[in-house]
């Protein structure tokens, strides 16, 4: 999110540009004071009525509105987080977006609506939001290599914070597992991420408050995430989040997943592709579950075939990652060597 604004409410006669007038009757929410705008009757004759749609929208954020036949009036103040409806019109997804950028969970109920006029608009915004990249540290690799632990303490040793980007795709598979949506289904499962509120704090994953992070870890959100990880509209939506998040934070960040180096961070400072020998990391995994290995290696085998496999995103290095085979090393040794680059990366400046 970006910090708070230092607007004030203004009164103005828009009727010269009444398209641009929706983005700034929705700004006037966060406003100091009143805003009044006139001029304004061709939005009751647009996609939708306009007027009425701003103004109930914005009233279900908590925001006083007041319109007429080609007026409407806002009192600024605090919106509060909640799903904005479209009405099927490109320009009430647009506007509101907007709004994300400055009030934490405000999310847009059909936000492919934008493709009438602008089908690229969201990764546009996304490239407005992304943090500054030469402060990420990402690292990808299959299952089993460690990245959590590891992730976890490179960010403690470089005075950083740490993001599981992993955490989020998990999230999204117990959503659908507890509404009873199939993990095939990626508009059923967008469809509960519009209306979730997915928070990561202090290393603990939360859905709506909840603190989920060894529920994601079930045996009933293994076997799906996979699944659920594939499709494209879920990632998009998930990757938006997680720039979000770590466009907010104002150490390093050191982020890890599947898709950090290529997709999520591609302009990263360091980008690290962890991997270890197929039996290293099963028994690694057999260890941490307290399972047989060998149905261990039978499940990343698979899980190894499906991420890399996948058309969105797919698991792979980054051209220009660095390898680090862990299957000799110990934790601190793969940590020693990441701060080691890290280091030198930045000597320079």
């Amino acid at each position: 999110m970006f910090g708070p604004t230092t607007l004030r409410g203004v009164e103005a006669d828009l009727a010269h540009c009444p398209d641009g007038a929706m983005a700034l009757v929705v700004a006037a929410a966060t406003a100091t004071g009143r805003s009044r705008f006139t001029g304004l009757a061709t939005l009751r004759r647009k996609e939708t009525d306009r007027l009425a749609a701003l103004s109930a929208e914005l009233g279900r954020l908590g925001i006083e509105v007041e319109a007429g036949d080609d007026w409407i009036e806002v009192h600024g103040g605090h919106p509060a987080a909640g799903t904005v409806a479209t009405y099927d019109d490109h320009r009430m997804a647009m506007s509101f977006a907007m709004l994300g950028l400055t009030t934490a969970g405000i999310r847009i109920a059909d936000p492919t609506c934008v493709a009438k006029t602008w089908p690229g608009f969201w990764q546009a915004l996304d490239q407005m939001v992304r943090p500054v990249a030469t402060e990420v540290v990402a690292i990808d690799g299959p299952a089993g290599t460690g990245k959590t632990t590891v992730a976890s303490a490179v960010a403690g040793l470089l005075g950083g914070t740490r993001l599981d980007t992993g955490a989020f795709y998990r999230s999204a598979t117990l959503l659908a597992h507890r509404a009873g949506v199939d993990p095939g289904d990626g508009p059923g499962i967008r469809a509960l991420l519009d209306h979730a509120d997915l928070g990561y704090t202090d290393g603990a994953m939360r859905i709506d408050g909840e603190d989920v992070s060894a529920a994601i870890r079930s045996p009933e959100v293994n076997a799906a995430v996979s699944a659920v990880s594939a499709h494209p509209i879920v990632r998009e939506a998930l990757v938006r989040i997680q720039r979000r998040w770590a466009a907010g934070a104002d150490r390093i960040t050191v982020v890890e997943g599947r898709d950090i180096g290529t997709v999520v961070f591609p302009d990263a400072r360091l980008k690290v592709y962890l991997d270890a020998r197929p039996g290293v990391r099963a028994a690694r995994r057999a260890r941490e579950a307290g399972t047989d290995t060998a149905e261990e290696a039978g499940r990343l085998a698979a899980r190894d075939a499906l991420d890399s496999g996948r058309a969105a995103s797919p698991l792979r290095p980054a051209d220009d990652a660095w390898h680090l085979d862990t299957s000799e090393l110990t934790v601190d040794e793969v940590v020693a060597a990441i701060v080691e680059r890290w280091r030198a990366s930045t000597s320079g400046q």
